[in-house]
């Protein structure tokens, strides 16, 4: 129960003195090494219809590894993701082609939880909800290196009917000093969405996209140098970076460096939501056109 609700042996009041105790489980794994060298293929039947998320899957799940290797996977058709890394400690995954992987809520071609001083490369990325994301796992997931990536057109989910859809690429709350280069995304809703501290993204490439480049929330200081957002006419709306307004850069410096965008038809920078209480700070632009 929440302190709110509680009755016994009297309702909370003003002046109440409260103990607060933590604890901590400690598991003690030795990790494994694990090698997976293709051509492999692993494919399931594509879940259109799964409101209540259940059995969620996923193509090649690796977790407790340490100085493993991924390499020349394809997988298609499952929910979850493609790819899953858990918690592993420099991995290598390339030469990845991950397609169609469409729950709505995850959906992610790859996903490297936990994973830290790892390399990520030469992926193509076509289908999902999200090309890829990191540090949604309990741990930590520290100075990764993604590069060299191609993600295309997302599906349709939340029954919209749209066919421009999910995102690029992004960390969660835990992912720290990762760094994102050469990635291109065609035809996406949102290019990037971050909740990264301290990440770096260099050279990137968006085409065609529903909104924005850039979607910034909860995001604790980030680097984004010379990436380029490209105008295709049939696209309606686009800036290149928009902030969550009361969540953004409180802690750390977002710094836009030498990058170019065309045939904007929102501005180049936006704020989605105020809050006069959390005015933004910390933020640099230079050298952007």
């Amino acid at each position: 129960y929440t302190v709110w609700d509680q009755v016994w042996p009297k309702p909370v009041a003003k002046g109440d003195t409260f103990e607060f105790q933590r604890s901590i489980e400690a598991v003690h794994i030795k990790p494994a090494k694990v090698e997976v060298h293709g051509p492999f293929k692993f494919m399931a039947d594509l879940s259109v219809n799964n409101p209540e998320r259940l059995n969620l899957r996923t193509g090649l799940h690796i977790n407790y590894a340490i100085d493993s290797a991924v390499v020349d996977i394809e997988t298609e058709g499952f929910s979850y993701a493609g790819l899953s890394f858990g918690v592993t400690y420099n991995t290598l995954a390339t030469r990845m082609n991950l397609k169609n992987t469409n729950d709505s809520s995850t959906g992610y071609g790859f996903t490297a939880g936990a994973s830290s001083y790892s390399n990520f490369s030469n992926a193509v990325i076509s289908g999902c909800r999200s090309g890829f994301t990191t540090g949604s796992g309990a741990c930590l997931a520290v100075g990764n290196l993604y590069s060299d990536m191609v993600i295309h057109r997302g599906i349709p989910y939340f029954n919209t009917g749209a066919e421009m859809t999910g995102y690029g690429f992004g960390g969660h709350g835990n992912a720290h000093s990762n760094v994102y280069s050469n990635i291109t995304c065609h035809n996406l809703a949102t290019g990037s969405s971050m909740r990264d501290y301290n990440a770096f993204v260099h050279n990137c490439k968006f085409f065609g996209l529903g909104t924005y480049a850039f979607f910034l929330h909860r995001t604790k200081g980030v680097t984004i140098e010379n990436c380029s957002l490209h105008h295709q006419d049939d696209v309606p709306e686009k800036g290149f970076i928009s902030f969550r307004a009361d969540n953004v850069n409180m802690d750390g410096t977002v710094f836009v460096d030498g990058c170019k965008a065309t045939g904007l038809t929102r501005p180049f920078f936006s704020l989605s939501g105020y809050n006069a209480s959390k005015p933004l700070r910390n933020i640099k632009f230079r050298n952007n056109y």
